[in-house]
């Protein structure tokens, strides 16, 4: 089964070329196979449908119009089971290829652009083709077909043989399919997620998800007691870094410090809150622990060696925060904070305020 789906993984690459190869070998092998047996009827008429799959296979190769080329494919099918089945007789079993082409024609045609009424008008004219068959079949059928009646029954058992091959090559190839295309989904699902959840830059919480994990956090301490802190940081003079180094600096220096602020808070619920701003969430801390988390926080981030292009950057950082346990609610926790900010920048920076 796995060498099975990598013949399908293959033909999945180049659905239209496949199929003309497919049907191509086939001709080949009947095309000697009625030689060997002597039958000039079928060795003519399959050279001539392989040298019309040649020239098929020639045109995907010069880039021609894809619809087109596959338009050619199921008409050559169409009239061949035709001039088969009047050649070499219905026995034969041409005319299975007609029904196995209706849900194959909508495989190949997959990644071909075509217009709506396309697979209506095939599919009705490959089921119109296979009943006519039927209809005249008793009729229908050439002196050279009743000459070569004990070939007949092996002619059908290969025939069976490769439409039921091709018929599984489709199924699993449209199993294959629907996998990738869920697969597909759901990368893109997780895709949007993030991009709706975190800032694109710095990968930290967007404002948007931080205020629903800040009024989680307050709900958790209106049931449960259970305090927690909010830190709003700011990079110190962060437009002198824009300005001197360039704004690419500049992004380098946030994702820099997007991933110390992670790294050294002991949390993960760190958000991108503006521009250079940034909040810290610490949950389940007592005043004292938070701020001696914080303050470790501002060490690293000062400590750290940022470089870029070569030149050797400062980076400092401004923290201002408030505790639950002496302020309730979120805007009240977020402008305390802020406050704090202010008298943290108005006092030389670089430093933590609570």
């Amino acid at each position: 089964m796995e060498t099975l789906k990598k013949v399908v993984g293959y033909i999945c690459k180049d659905r239209l070329r496949v199929t003309i190869l497919f049907f191509l070998c086939m001709h080949i092998f009947y095309s000697v196979a009625f030689l060997i047996a002597d039958v000039d009827a079928g060795n003519t008429i399959h050279m001539v449908a392989a040298f019309i799959y040649v020239v098929l296979l020639v045109q995907l190769k010069d880039g021609e119009d894809k619809l087109r080329i596959f338009t050619e494919l199921l008409v050559q099918i169409i009239v061949f089971t035709i001039a088969a089945t009047y050649i070499l007789g219905w026995d034969a079993g041409y005319g299975m290829f007609l029904l196995i082409m209706i849900p194959g024609m909508f495989f190949i045609g997959c990644d071909i652009e075509r217009p709506e009424w396309y697979n209506g008008v095939a599919s009705v004219s490959l089921l119109l083709s296979f009943w006519l068959l039927i209809r005249i079949s008793d009729w229908f059928v050439s002196e050279a077909a009743l000459q070569w009646s004990d070939y007949k029954h092996r002619c059908y058992v290969t025939n069976a043989f490769l439409a039921s091959l091709l018929l599984l090559c489709f199924g699993v190839a449209f199993e294959m399919e629907i996998r990738r295309i869920e697969v597909n989904l759901k990368d893109k699902n997780l895709m949007l997620i993030q991009m709706a959840s975190h800032d694109a830059l710095t990968n930290l919480f967007n404002r948007r998800i931080m205020n629903d994990l800040l009024q989680k956090a307050g709900n958790v301490k209106r049931e449960y007691g259970r305090d927690y802190s909010v830190c709003i940081c700011d990079i110190d003079d962060f437009k002198k870094i824009n300005d001197t180094y360039g704004h690419d600096c500049g992004d380098y220096v946030l994702k820099e410090v997007a991933r110390l602020l992670v790294e050294n808070s002991k949390t993960d619920q760190v958000a991108r809150w503006g521009g250079e701003e940034f909040l810290i969430l610490l949950r389940d801390m007592t005043a004292a622990d938070s701020f001696s988390v914080i303050n470790d926080v501002r060490r690293a981030i000062s400590e750290h060696c940022y470089e870029y292009s070569g030149q050797k950057i400062k980076v400092t950082m401004t923290f201002g925060m408030s505790h639950s346990k002496y302020m309730n609610g979120k805007e009240n926790m977020i402008l305390q904070a802020d406050s704090r900010l202010y008298e943290g920048k108005q006092s030389g920076k670089n430093c933590v305020k609570a």
